[in-house]
């Protein structure tokens, strides 16, 4: 009786020990994920800042620029006149003075030098153009619509999920509103900066190893699941829901519902892979297209071109010399799936849902090749199963 309650207890220790450490885990995930929302945030909006004081400069310093040559025009006019002015009101003092004289001669001499010629330059010169033109109409209403869409960001609440467990988050999400209340998330700020960049994205980067219960029957793994290729022989024989039974694919481990994360795979020379995100609820058995509709995002390596397999036809992507090592950003809430040479850290190509997915999406890897494997980072050289 003794030796089963010490069992028993020894069994609740490790138990809650397993527990407590994944909730640990858990916890060092949420702080790194917020962390990261936050420094992505503050780059945005540092990158607005700087818009902003760009557009500053070269408006206001645009009026300013007009506005100092139109007033130094009227200035120098203005000058020219005052100057004008008191030549001729001393010409008329003066022919006031010699009006009551009695010397007839020095009123003869003085009266033709008042009475010389006098040459107004205003007349020649003509009315002076001193109007300002900004046309500046479309600016302010672009910048009308920034400032309602800047002064409509708020910040969603945050809402968590507790069990004795586990601790799952849904997402804070930034969102904008526009007039017509339909909603918007963070991807609008973003809109403010052109482009997007490997660097941002990478804050999320994590690990992701392979799931063999899903694996294609003819794929060998290795024995850490960070590798993979074509084999000869039947690798797997339990069937499983979850096995593809005519594609060469297998999915990884690690599903990921809500938030943004990314990963990166090495795809060498292989000379026929598969990489990108597939839905949890996609079809596994059987020959089907590999497409959006039925839930597939991915990219295609074969006979030296690069694909998107998107619905019949499929989509040619250009590329700029060979794809060796591939970068896959997910962002469940968005809806989007952007795939990135991870050497170079340009954008290769993007699927975008309307919308969030709304279920569980998991990394997707598959190839023909039997003797470059696909290999996930953190794996040095390993052996094969």
């Amino acid at each position: 009786m003794l030796g089963k309650t010490e069992l028993d207890i020894q069994t609740s220790i490790e138990r809650r020990g397993l527990h407590l450490t994944e909730l640990k885990e858990r916890l060092q995930f949420l702080r790194n994920y917020a962390q990261a929302e936050v420094s992505e945030v503050e780059q945005f909006l540092s990158d607005v800042t700087q818009s902003v004081e760009r557009i500053r400069r070269e408006l206001v310093g645009g009026i300013e620029d007009k506005r100092d040559s139109v007033i130094g025009q009227g200035e120098r006019i203005v000058s020219q006149l005052e100057a004008e002015l008191g030549e001729l009101q001393e010409r008329r003092a003066r022919l006031a003075v010699q009006a009551t004289s009695e010397d007839h001669i020095g009123f003869l001499q003085s009266f033709e030098e008042v009475n010389a010629p006098y040459q107004d330059t205003t007349t020649l010169n003509g009315d002076p153009d001193l109007e300002l033109h900004f046309s500046l109409g479309e600016v302010k209403s672009a910048l009308g619509e920034i400032r309602e869409r800047l002064d409509d960001i708020h910040m969603g609440e945050v809402h968590y999920r507790h069990s004795m467990l586990t601790l799952h988050e849904t997402d804070s999400m930034m969102s904008i509103r526009s007039n017509k209340k339909k909603d918007f998330s963070l991807k609008d700020l973003r809109k403010f900066k052109s482009g997007s960049s490997i660097k941002k994205v990478r804050v999320y980067l994590e690990e992701v190893s392979l799931n063999p219960v899903t694996a294609y029957p003819f794929l060998i793994l290795s024995d850490d699941r960070k590798q993979l290729k074509r084999g000869e022989k039947l690798q797997f024989f339990r069937n499983s829901t979850q096995r593809f039974d005519v594609w060469s694919c297998i999915t990884a481990k690690e599903g990921y519902d809500t938030g943004r994360h990314y990963w990166e795979v090495s795809v060498g020379d292989n000379k026929d892979w598969k990489v990108g995100v597939v839905r949890d609820s996609a079809q596994r058995k059987g020959l089907f297209d590999m497409s959006p509709r039925n839930g597939y995002y991915v990219l295609w390596w074969s006979t030296n071109h690069l694909q998107a397999l998107t619905s019949p036809p499929l989509t040619k992507v250009k590329m700029n010399g060979r794809l060796r090592y591939l970068g896959v950003y997910l962002d469940c809430d968005e809806g989007h799936v952007t795939f990135y040479n991870a050497k170079t850290g340009s954008e290769i190509y993007s699927f975008t849902s309307e919308g969030a997915f709304g279920e569980r999406m998991f990394p997707l890897f598959g190839t023909s090749d039997k003797e470059v494997p696909l290999m996930l980072p953190g794996a040095p050289a390993h052996t094969y199963e």
